[in-house]
């Protein structure tokens, strides 16, 4: 999969299902020469040096790490790390737990997040750099049989804003009786 300037790539499935190894594994197959820059919304510098050790990229030397432990990760730090380094890749692991800029209400998720798409897909645009995105399906995932827009959570913008989404999907076999 060519990731191209500018690209919005969502990453999204179930819980528990691999994103996270698959956004490590494009970072570890990304040249050598890119710079890389990843906020992890869920893990503090021990878990993220763990999982590098256990994926072998640890040797890495052109990856940023942004970890919990850092502070509250917002669009506007976002903005910030971005502009402040020549970066050739952000990854941004979990989407749904960025957080509103203080004193910012949350009290629509709908348009919070849908701002939220629109400010990253800017951002690729103004910095040509590819954004790719961690996040999760909606409650109701395991009663459906096929995956559809409708189980993205939070928001709509992703299907229009997007250039692409990656989806996980596991039939689940009925058991034998």
């Amino acid at each position: 999969m060519p990731i191209c300037q500018s690209d919005l790539t969502f990453i999204v499935a179930p819980p528990g299902s691999g994103k996270t190894s698959l956004l490590f594994n494009i970072m570890k197959n990304a040249e050598e020469s890119n710079r890389i820059l990843y906020f992890t919304l869920e893990e503090d510098e021990v878990d993220i040096k763990r999982r590098c050790d256990a994926l072998d990229i640890s040797n890495i030397k052109n990856i940023d790490f942004y970890g919990i432990d850092q502070g509250v990760v917002t669009i506007k730090t976002i903005k910030e790390e971005i502009s402040s380094g020549n970066y050739d890749l952000i990854c941004i692991d979990q989407f749904n737990k960025i957080k509103p800029q203080e004193g910012e209400k949350r009290t629509d998720f709908r348009e919070y997040f849908t701002n939220s798409v629109l400010e990253l897909r800017e951002l690729t645009k103004k910095y040509k750099v590819p954004i790719i995105v961690v996040h999760q399906l909606n409650r109701g995932w395991e009663e459906v049989d096929w995956p559809s827009f409708s189980l993205i959570k939070e928001t709509s913008a992703i299907e229009e804003e997007a250039t692409r989404v990656i989806c996980f999907w596991s039939h689940n076999n009925p058991p034998i009786s």
